[in-house]
């Protein structure tokens, strides 16, 4: 049979067919003609359409006609038969019911477009003042032509505009936190937070001086002079308590330290 121009526009359910109650009273060599026929009816041009031509059922079933004979009573009753087709209930049923299914989507994506490209009129029109019987035409049109113009589309769809991002202020930092900081190398701060979190951490505050003093013999180091990648952040540096340690102390395989403090 010529096929030419298919377009199947729904799936087909093997087990809402096999399972269907007119099916399971077929015999078993009548179950398996009647299978190959549906399978076939779906690739139909019509989805669930065969001709009325017993020839050419028993071809697509690919029987001899002793064999169709032989179940085609059985076969027939799962299609609706007219003169001139042969047509497969389970199919068109699901067809129908796919196309149920998709038109009903296609009616509530319309709506919801529709929705959203007269809410920027609607809003506008709705809060005008007045008497209260609403605006007159030409203030309806002028308002309409406003609110094309104001609100950005998309397809028709109107954006909404993007929330405004909100800056966090700069953490508060004690005195001698922030005279720590702002005596650390300025490229090597780890910000304001990380400080202030490793500062109170390490309990620095009570012992700021110390801090201060082991701060300055660090930054006047050679150390810290032959390659300022190699400077650890403020909040690694608190944190590892390096005030404590000499600069010039040579490294050792078990000190903690990590490869970017390698003098």
């Amino acid at each position: 049979m010529p096929r030419e121009g298919r377009a199947q526009r729904f799936l087909i359910d093997p087990l809402a067919v096999t399972r269907d109650p007119v099916r399971r009273a077929m015999s078993p060599a009548a179950q398996g003609i009647y299978d190959t026929l549906w399978l076939e009816s779906w690739m139909e041009k019509e989805p669930g359409v065969l001709p009325a031509n017993e020839t050419i059922l028993a071809g697509l079933a690919g029987v001899s006609a002793e064999t169709w004979a032989s179940v085609r009573d059985e076969v027939v009753t799962g299609f609706n038969v007219t003169r001139d087709t042969w047509r497969c209930a389970a199919v068109t049923a699901t067809k129908d019911a796919q196309d149920t299914m998709r038109d009903g989507l296609r009616k509530r994506q319309d709506r919801k477009r529709k929705r959203d490209r007269d809410s920027g009129v609607v809003s506008r029109v709705g809060s005008s003042t007045g008497s209260g019987s609403g605006p007159s035409a030409s203030e309806s049109t002028h308002l309409s032509a406003a609110a094309d113009v104001s609100v950005p589309r998309v397809n028709g769809t109107a954006l909404q505009p993007r929330r405004q991002e909100r800056t966090r202020p700069p953490a508060a930092l004690s005195a001698a936190c922030e005279a720590f900081f702002q005596a650390y190398p300025s490229d090597r701060r780890s910000g304001r937070p990380s400080t202030a979190k490793a500062w109170a951490a390490q309990g620095c505050e009570s012992i700021a001086p110390e801090i201060m003093a082991g701060l300055d013999k660090w930054t006047r180091s050679d150390r810290w002079s032959r390659d300022r990648q190699f400077i650890a952040l403020s909040a690694t540096w608190l944190n590892d308590r390096r005030w404590e340690v000499p600069p010039e102390k040579p490294r050792r395989a078990d000190d903690g330290w990590g490869f970017m403090d390698k003098p």
